[in-house]
């Protein structure tokens, strides 16, 4: 097959590129998502099992905490200030090799944590199964291995161990879907 001249040059980006742009795209969808529809917060947060006895702990009712305006405006301001971390997290992955881009190194990996987070808080909200969460994965591998790419000095460092890594996360994530396709599980949502 014969790739159209326009896209002679993506084939000659080095992995890191494509890691950059992986990491990017993930991203800033998240941060759209989260800046303008919403996102699972609430499966966590309002999940009585795993939140009333800290919401107990500190001397609030239950009643009140799931029906509270306030509470929820919170939530919601959560949610939002997520999605800036998201976008501000994908200008990282953009201009990953420049110094300035090397000092917010950080928010790559705080966004990555929240991604983990935001897999486990779909996992809450879609029946609890395992295909559910590993869906995610490739999303979380994507700026974290672009993160340990951005450790030490210099150019970004693709190592073997991140061809690794990312086969298996790419290997999870569709496994996983491959489960919901075959009628393993009832698709979300459904």
């Amino acid at each position: 097959m014969r790739w159209p001249s326009a896209f002679a040059p993506l084939l000659h980006l080095p992995a890191t590129r494509w890691l950059q742009i992986g990491a990017a795209a993930v991203l800033w969808g998240r941060a759209w998502q989260h800046l303008w529809h919403d996102a699972p917060f609430r499966s966590l947060l309002w999940n009585e099992p795993i939140m009333a006895p800290l919401i107990g702990r500190l001397g609030l009712d239950w009643q009140w905490w799931v029906g509270s305006a306030a509470v929820d405006e919170g939530i919601q301001t959560a949610i939002r200030l997520t999605g800036v971390l998201y976008l501000l997290a994908g200008l990282v992955a953009v201009f990953a090799e420049r110094p300035m881009a090397k000092k917010g190194r950080w928010l790559l990996g705080l966004a990555t944590c929240m991604l983990v987070l935001l897999a486990w808080m779909y996992w809450l909200e879609h029946w609890r199964h395992l295909a559910q969460f590993l869906e995610y994965t490739l999303q979380v591998a994507f700026p974290l291995l672009l993160w340990r790419a951005m450790s030490g000095t210099g150019a970004l460092k693709w190592t073997p161990g991140m061809s690794r890594a990312l086969r298996i996360a790419v290997a999870l994530t569709f496994a996983a879907h491959g489960l919901y396709a075959l009628g393993v599980y009832p698709v979300p949502g459904t």
